[in-house]
């Protein structure tokens, strides 16, 4: 078993839908896609929920919609 795979399991069991920063957020279904160093560093990612955003967009976001 992975780290991306613990973190998964984490997450569903406790109703999250993928990680997030201020910057970007991560859907379960392709999650921590950032590793390779282009973006952020997924251990400052935390949980977080899908939802709209202002622009009616899908994201991530730390506060449940």
């Amino acid at each position: 078993m992975s780290v991306r795979d613990i973190i998964k399991a984490y997450l569903k069991e406790h109703g999250y839908d993928g990680l997030c920063t201020d910057e970007c957020g991560c859907r379960l279904d392709d999650l921590i896609p950032c590793e390779s160093g282009d973006f952020n560093n997924p251990l400052d990612c935390v949980p977080g929920y899908r939802a709209l955003d202002e622009e009616g967009h899908w994201c991530i976001q730390e506060d449940k919609p």
